[in-house]
């Protein structure tokens, strides 16, 4: 009698509810505070914020207008913190721990319809590495996670009263992610389907998405010159063939397998449930979850372990919350609890020294394991700025003075930010090169880090401000990305080569020859070409000041100049 009491107030109740919620979300503040860290690729967005803040605009390089951020809704929320003075170090963790809170209660709240579901739910993310570390890591993932699980609540659970978000919903996912678009999609065209009679809902729903989207892609099409962020042109565009994209995706599969096993066996376990649901909807995200695995290896995968994955394990979970509505008990939950414990107590009791700096073959990382030392939230709440330590950092920082000077800089997250907004970075990995992205890249490029050849007049032409590419395919192509990048933003010849950029761009880089194997750096020996170098050079520190010296070009790395 005492026991079936007990059960009926910690999983029936509301009392015993709120106990539950309130201890797990207790376990995930734990988890936040020991796992919080923000990577390199942050430190991107967190120099535009400090530009825009500076009235510079939405840009890299000073003067120079390129979209080297994937998330302008992540981007437009740091912006206001950026604007205050705080530190967008600190801003990031705290928004990411409010969306993570927000994602949380979501789906807490879904699972307690499954009578004690609500703790399997919190246990399962928990248990997966991948959703713990992108919780935090300064990117839009946190975002990304919170947006998901409101469309997925609302196309799963909605009677009908709010049909008005679900445009709006994945309006805003576009714009924290357009590629995230896959997700949702599916679900919104199945929405459309049965709603087709009622153009209530249509306008409701449509309309809000649409003009989300037109409003951006306008924005970006008149203020950066293409529809797609640089970056996408960087990695999507790097010019290999489809079977090599495979294979860099499933090597990141591979490392999801060896180092988060829990997170994948999830993800297939949420698809199959789904797929054989007899539900319609639930079939319709278990789609949408291999749409997103295709995706995933149609690009190449990506070198942040787990990265890609996070967003499909909080959609796995919502699966598995609707699949088991009404019918968990604590029976059926104990083996499940007990598989994930092991992964849970990684993240709960993570050390504040965490460190796992290992690239695997295939060119995928632990990227918290790697930043953690250094960027966790910790080590620099105990260690005042910790951040600033980092060799990347302390080489930014030493060279602030040398402001109108032209660098090359294979990782420019870390350096470029703390270099400061003078410094004028080329990136061989392209993301921030509106020029070099558009050129194909070394087949021999580590995932994610797909690396261009400099072609000759290339250095002279950034040193110098003014076209001096010898190859006249490229010179043409450079004179438009001068145009469309740096020149008068109403200017009519400057919204004509926006037009002629985007349309004859292909065509010019595939008249030119260009070769993406031929890295050099001026007066520097070729010492390497792989997956592990750049510019010719295999150490870590990939960072170079360009100077003329007696009329020829000289690269200086900048560790040797400390």
């Amino acid at each position: 009698m005492i026991k079936k009491e007990i059960h009926e107030f910690f999983f029936l109740s509301k009392g015993g509810q709120f106990v539950w919620i309130g201890l797990l979300l207790g376990l995930f503040l734990v988890a936040f505070i020991r796992t919080a860290w923000v990577s390199d690729d942050a430190y991107i967005t967190f120099r535009v914020v400090d530009n825009f803040a500076d009235g510079l605009g939405l840009v890299w390089n000073p003067g120079e207008r390129v979209q080297v951020y994937t998330h302008p809704l992540w981007l437009f929320l740091l912006i206001p913190i950026g604007l205050i003075g705080f530190d967008p170090y600190w801003g990031s963790l705290f928004l990411s721990f409010a969306f993570l809170v927000g994602t949380l209660l979501l789906l807490i709240r879904m699972g307690w319809a499954s009578g004690a579901g609500g703790i399997l739910t919190a246990f399962l993310l928990l248990a997966s590495k991948s959703f713990v570390d992108y919780s935090s890591s300064g990117l839009e993932n946190p975002l990304l996670h919170f947006l998901v699980v409101l469309y997925l609540l609302i196309f799963l659970w909605d009677k009908g009263e709010g049909i008005f978000f679900i445009g709006v919903i994945a309006g805003l996912i576009f714009l924290t992610r357009p590629d995230a678009l896959l997700l949702i999609l599916p679900g919104f065209a199945f929405q459309l389907y049965r709603e087709r009679r009622d153009r209530g809902f249509l306008k409701l729903s449509i309309l809000p998405f649409f003009f989300i989207i037109l409003v951006w892609v306008l924005f970006s099409i008149f203020y950066y010159g293409v529809p797609v962020p640089n970056t996408a042109l960087a990695k999507a565009g790097n010019g290999f063939d489809l079977p090599l994209s495979i294979r860099q995706g499933w090597g990141g599969i591979q490392w999801l397998w060896r180092n988060d096993p829990f997170s994948l066996v999830l993800v297939v376990a949420a698809v199959a449930l789904g797929g054989g649901s007899k539900d319609a909807r639930c079939r319709i995200v278990a789609l949408s979850i291999l749409l997103w695995v295709l995706y995933y290896l149609y690009v190449g995968g990506d070198f942040m372990g787990g990265r890609f994955f996070s967003v499909l394990v909080v959609a796995g979970v919502v699966i598995l919350v609707r699949e088991l509505r009404g019918g968990a008990s604590i029976k059926f939950m104990l083996l499940p609890l007990f598989m994930a414990s092991t992964a849970v107590q990684a993240s709960v009791f993570s050390p504040p020294n965490y460190n796992n700096a290992f690239i695997d073959s295939n060119g995928v990382a632990d990227e918290r394991g790697f930043y953690y030392t250094f960027t966790g939230g910790l080590p620099n709440y105990f260690i005042r700025d910790r951040r600033k330590e980092h060799i990347w950092y302390r080489l930014g920082e030493r060279f602030y003075p040398l402001h109108q000077k032209v660098f090359v800089g294979c990782t420019i997250g870390l350096w470029g930010y703390a270099a400061g907004k003078e410094a004028y970075t080329i990136d061989p990995f392209a993301l921030s090169d509106p020029f070099l992205s558009r050129l194909p890249a070394s087949r021999s490029s580590r995932v994610g880090h797909y690396e261009r050849a400099l072609p000759a007049g290339y250095l002279e032409s950034r040193l110098f401000g003014s076209n001096r590419l010898e190859n006249p395919h490229l010179a043409e192509l450079m004179r438009l990305v001068l145009t469309v990048t740096q020149g008068d933003l109403w200017s009519v010849e400057r919204l004509k080569s926006i037009v002629r950029l985007n349309i004859i761009g292909p065509s010019l880089v595939a008249q030119s020859g260009y070769n993406p194997d031929l890295v050099w750096l001026p007066g520097k020996s070729i010492e390497a070409k792989g997956a592990f170098s750049c510019a010719g050079v295999s150490s870590a520190v990939w960072l170079w000041r360009i100077d003329q010296d007696g009329g020829e070009l000289k690269a200086t790395a900048l560790v040797d100049l400390l």
